[in-house]
């Protein structure tokens, strides 16, 4: 387990405490650091004290030199006594043998804490010291509440003693100096504050340079090779641009240095950095010439092309001065946010669109500035923020970028501790692209995604903190959240498509209900019109009434009068021609009808042929005729007289 607050290397500057332990008792000593770096992050005395213990090894790293190193620069350590540790062959040999020397020649304080019983007050060295907790009591022996009381009073005391020797001390990093150089003034804490990732990404591979090449501190080779990983970077366009490939750089940096530098075959370990690492004179030349130019030009922050500016101004290096030789000059560098200058136009390739790449745009800082924003603690969730453009203007490519620094400040804050970064240490990236669920339901999938993405966090990644529960467990529960939710979404998928169905039912209802309105339009004449006030008015009881008694009154019979062409041309005897029907209905319902209509043809006849013959007869008697005629009409109407009451009943 790596100390919270520490690099991996335990190479970091300010002053170092150094944790002596069997590995037997590593439950121990991480119960005793979560209780102690919180009390060191939060106190500024402390704040650049950094614990150091052997599991923050390198790996590959030459681990016997590396813990020597480290326990000669340590202030302080502190020893977790128990019969594991002190009968352990490499302990009692050399761990003990060394610190009690050290006790003695430099002045390292010893702080030894008892978490198991042993035999401690036999041994002289042991015996003179004040152990914790007070009363040489052991931890193990004490109950779990009484061990954790016990447990943050050890660690008050160990801060208190920590902070009087860190006050004793030089807040600065070690200087590697020259035997008439003099450090120029630096205030570390707030120069690694305001590094960008990129800068601070150039500072780990120097870092991991020096340590692979087992230097006393960071010089400007390490500086140098370490500003040139960054692919694309301020440093390769500088050096391209004076016609320097990276193997000849390469070959330049060891005549220079007489060394070899693993620059190209990157055999070296790369760690998360807290602090500033012990440097020389010539790199804090350049830390504080990045600072001054980065400062004078408004800049917030010291980005990489600021760390390489200062690296150039300091031109009585011996590793610069070859570079200046070959045409390499810091006025060459882009210092201000301005676009590069116009460049011929390129051939795109077949995926011109990537959203990766080089940051052609110089957007770095513009994302460095929204990353720190959406990552700081003392900001409160939720927070939204919108990225509007063309299309084709490049938000994808941004926001891999913002991917990318996220990632950068996670890991630092990681590194950190959760006490003494202003950033979030256990930030998820969950993509999540709307377009894919445009025909689904967005919410629903959304939270399938958020579930499914914590879950594969938590399995891909073991820096992602996982409280109160195991690791495993939590993965499954998160994928069964994510099931669940994916239920929830196919049942509103079945819901969105039973909707769709009865909407299109209802549009088709609608369309066939306004066909037949165009019909029932077009066919609405006065005829129809009468014909719906008739079946209307022939079921009101009076009205139907009227109708029986006209029947009868005309003799129909009553099936024909209920038929209903009868009971319309009954609902019509009204007027002259109204009075001619009812006349015709009672004479064709006349019980002898036959016999009534035999008669009136042959009375018809007779009258016709007298009337032709006395035509033929007498021409001129016309008078006769009239005479006759009249004499007709008056037989016709005795003929029509019986139906004439009948009529007038029924009207």
């Amino acid at each position: 387990m790596e100390a919270p607050g520490s690099s991996a290397a335990g190479t970091e500057t300010g002053m170092t405490v150094y944790l002596s332990y069997s590995h037997e008792d590593a439950a121990w000593k991480d119960r005793l650091l979560r209780e102690l770096m919180p009390l060191l992050q939060r106190d500024p005395p402390t704040s650049a004290v950094y614990v150091w213990s052997d599991d923050q090894l390198a790996p590959g790293s030459r681990w016997e030199a590396e813990i020597d190193r480290v326990r000669k620069r340590a202030s302080a350590a502190i020893l977790l006594i128990s019969t594991n540790y002190l009968e352990s062959g490499y302990t009692a040999a050399q761990e003990i043998a060394q610190l009690v020397h050290l006790q003695s020649e430099t002045g390292l304080r010893l702080l030894p804490v008892l978490v198991e019983p042993s035999e401690w007050n036999a041994i002289p060295w042991l015996r003179e010291l004040q152990l914790l907790p007070r009363g040489a009591v052991p931890l193990s022996t004490l109950d779990p509440e009484q061990q954790e009381v016990a447990l943050a009073q050890v660690a008050r005391e160990l801060h208190d003693v920590i902070a009087r020797i860190a006050a004793q001390n030089t807040s600065s990093s070690p200087v590697i100096e020259s035997d008439t150089d003099t450090a120029a003034p630096l205030d570390e804490a707030d120069l690694f504050r305001s590094l960008s990732p990129s800068a601070r990404n150039a500072l780990e591979h120097a870092e991991g340079l020096r340590q692979a090449t087992d230097g006393d501190g960071v010089h400007m080779e390490h500086l140098i090779a370490g500003l040139n990983q960054k692919d694309h970077g301020p440093a390769q366009r500088l050096f391209a641009a004076a016609g320097i490939e990276p193997d000849e750089l390469r070959r330049i940096i060891e005549t220079a240095v007489e060394t070899d530098i693993p620059v190209i075959d990157g055999v070296y370990t790369v760690a998360r950095l807290s602090a500033l690492p012990p440097h020389s004179k010539h790199v804090r030349e350049a830390l504080i010439a990045a600072r001054d130019v980065a400062g004078a030009r408004g800049f917030p922050i010291v980005r990489s092309r600021h760390l390489l500016y200062g690296a150039l101004s300091v031109e009585e290096c011996s590793v610069i001065r070859p570079l200046l030789e070959r045409g390499v000059r810091k006025e060459d560098i882009l210092l201000e946010d301005t676009p590069p200058a116009a460049v011929g136009a390129a051939i795109a390739g077949f995926r011109s669109d990537e959203a990766r790449g080089e940051d052609l745009l110089d957007i770095t800082r513009e994302v460095e500035t929204l990353c720190s924003v959406l990552a700081a603690r003392d900001v409160e969730p939720p927070v939204s923020l919108g990225l509007f453009g063309e299309w084709g203007s490049g938000k994808s490519f941004f926001m891999s970028k913002m991917e990318e620094c996220i990632r950068e400040i996670t890991a630092a804050a990681q590194t950190a501790g959760n006490g003494g970064a202003a950033y979030c240490s256990n930030i998820i990236q969950i993509k999540f692209n709307a377009w894919h669920y445009i025909d689904t339901n967005l919410w629903a999938s959304l939270a399938s995604e958020i579930f499914e993405g914590r879950a594969r966090a938590i399995a891909d990644d073991k820096t992602v903190a996982v409280e109160g529960m195991d690791r495993d467990e939590a993965r499954a529960r998160l994928l069964a959240i994510a099931a669940d939710s994916r239920n929830v979404l196919a049942d509103a998928e079945r819901r969105r498509e039973l909707a769709e169905t009865e909407l299109y039912e209802s549009e088709q209802r609608l369309e066939r209900l306004e066909r037949s309105e165009a019909e029932i339009q077009r066919s609405l004449g006065a005829g129809a019109i009468l014909h719906e006030a008739y079946r209307f008015a022939v079921r009101q009881p009076e009205v139907s009434g009227k109708v029986d008694e006209a029947a009868k009154a005309l003799n129909l019979p009553a099936a024909k009068a209920a038929a209903t062409e009868a009971r319309a041309q009954l609902l019509e005897l009204h007027g002259f021609w109204g009075y001619l029907r009812g006349l015709w209905l009672a004479m064709r319902n006349q019980k002898h009808l036959p016999i009534w209509l035999l008669s009136a043809l042959l009375f018809a006849g007779v009258v016709a042929g007298f009337t032709l013959l006395l035509t033929r007869v007498d021409p001129s008697g016309a008078a006769r005729l009239i005479t006759w005629g009249a004499a007709v009409v008056a037989a016709a109407s005795a003929f029509v007289a019986p139906f004439i009451p009948p009529v007038r009943r029924a009207i």
